[in-house]
């Protein structure tokens, strides 16, 4: 079975107003779902796509819903609150794994052909879909193409473009909407019951996404955050390695580069310095390349990853930088994915 730790809990109250309009719009096609069709739930954020879809599990298998949203209230879902629900299975990488693996797949066509336990309908849920391995991707199209019964299938995404095009045309795709920065602060801020500066101190860490800054909330740490940009701030005038940076995980860190690097490149567009804009987003380019990487299963040494990156910051300056942003780029062919 796919593993179920660390799971995404369900809001049955009010869903954030920018779900609405898809939901709505959504309503449309229940009776379809009920039919067992599969949906391609596509965010920018992968915690916001998964959310989502276990809203939609919710609601689908709620014994009371108005057809908008679920009760709350009844066995269904307070199972599904306890993350508890016989007819509703997550698939995920597994822990200690990078990827999806072909053995998950089956054991979730095996639960999608089982009689359900606490009505007619069964969810399957795949978190973060692109990380199934290929052989995953194309044992999975029988069960999504035609899933027995009334299952609902709902593949969770924020990088669609990674799954195999077989997997991508047997889905109905649902995008979830930005939400605008107010929508997002005054979402946040309910939530959490802080004001408007603690929220958009929060919104900003998590790249402008409520539902990942929510879900980060309780392992917030202003301390390491500011001491972290603070590193990237002073890195051309730094002698050595932050020690920062080898404190936290490779992905971490590459997603709060990335989320400083934008910050840099807008602001060089805010005060029209071309030539500096370009050498900030050739630094995006190489470090979303290398998160691209780690995120598909890579495993560089990360003594020489925390050096390579490192000098690559340092160089933006450099005259040669286009040069060595290039090595940069053709060396991450090298690095090595897990198995």
């Amino acid at each position: 079975m796919a593993d179920q730790d660390q799971t995404h809990n369900v809001n049955f109250q009010a869903p954030p107003s920018w779900w609405m309009p898809i939901l709505n719009g959504a309503q449309s096609s229940a009776s379809a779902t009920a039919r067992g069709h599969t949906f391609l739930l596509v965010s920018e954020d992968i915690e916001e796509a998964i959310l989502f879809g276990a809203f939609l599990a919710a609601r689908q298998l709620c014994h009371r819903s108005d057809g908008y949203q679920p009760c709350g209230d009844c066995n269904s879902c307070r199972s599904l609150l306890h993350d508890a629900h016989g007819d509703f299975l997550r698939i995920r990488q597994q822990e200690g794994k990078t990827m999806i693996g072909i053995e998950q797949i089956r054991d979730a066509t095996r639960f999608a052909q089982q009689t359900a336990l606490y009505g007619e309908n069964k969810v399957l849920l795949f978190e973060a879909a692109e990380r199934m391995t290929l052989a995953a991707a194309n044992s999975v199209l029988k069960t999504i193409e035609e899933p027995a019964g009334k299952t609902l299938v709902l593949l969770a995404s924020s990088e669609v473009w990674r799954l195999p095009a077989t997997v991508r045309s047997r889905c109905q795709r649902l995008m979830v909407p930005r939400p605008t920065q107010a929508e997002g602060l005054s979402w946040l801020s309910a939530q959490l019951g802080c004001d408007a500066t603690s929220a958009l101190e929060r919104l900003i860490f998590a790249r402008g996404q409520p539902i990942a800054a929510w879900i980060a909330s309780d392992s917030f740490d202003f301390s390491l955050e500011t001491t972290l940009n603070r590193s990237f701030e002073n890195i051309s005038s730094q002698q050595r390695l932050p020690s920062v940076w080898a404190n936290i995980p490779i992905e971490t860190l590459l997603e709060r580069l990335l989320v400083w690097v934008e910050s840099q490149a807008r602001g060089e567009l805010l005060h029209d310095r071309a030539a500096e804009r370009a050498s900030w987003l050739t630094l995006h380019r190489c470090i979303a390349e290398l998160s691209g990487r780690v995120k598909l299963g890579a495993t560089p040494s990360q003594d020489i990853f925390l050096a390579e990156v490192y000098r690559l910051c340092r160089s933006r300056r450099h005259s040669a930088f286009d040069d060595v942003a290039g090595r940069f780029l053709s060396n991450l062919g090298r690095l090595g994915r897990a198995g």
